[in-house]
């Protein structure tokens, strides 16, 4: 955010000028294996997998294992698995966790606060993606995530 007001202010611009959106990939389901296994298959679209995504919260040991099979992640990700050849399953459950909200109903507190942090930042708004299961997911936010949200 630093460095787009610093971009902004160079070209004669305010940050208010400006509407700072994200994309949050939302694979909270009922049952938390499943949920982690859709999020799995969808690994590859996450920052496209590049260090610059991923570096906050990878050491570099972890990412030359992602770095390594990348192809294997879109392979996964074509063939609709959740299996990565090559990479354990800590590993993949780390990227999960890091670049997704995933769970279950009882993840929804973190994942809000996820959500108030990334609007600490600066960003004016958040899009879910949706993957699977969209009416219970729009049910889940609306329910629990939206309120959580205007209250804070």
């Amino acid at each position: 955010m630093e460095s787009l007001a610093g971009l902004l202010a160079h070209h004669g611009r305010q940050r208010r000028d400006v509407t700072v959106s994200g994309l949050v990939a939302f694979h909270v389901k009922a049952d938390r294996a499943a949920s982690f296994a859709e999020a799995r298959r969808q690994l590859a679209l996450r920052g496209m997998l590049d260090a610059w995504y991923l570096d906050e919260f990878l050491d570099p040991e972890e990412y030359a294992v992602v770095d390594a099979r990348r192809n294997a992640f879109f392979k996964a990700y074509k063939q609709r698995t959740d299996v990565v050849p090559g990479v354990p399953g800590p590993l993949l459950d780390k990227l999960v966790e890091n670049l997704s909200l995933a769970g279950s109903p009882a993840d929804l507190d973190r994942h809000v606060e996820r959500l108030l942090g990334l609007r600490r930042l600066g960003l004016d708004e958040v899009a879910l993606k949706l993957h699977e299961d969209q009416a219970d997911a729009i049910r889940l936010i609306g329910e629990r995530i939206v309120p959580a949200l205007a209250a804070a």
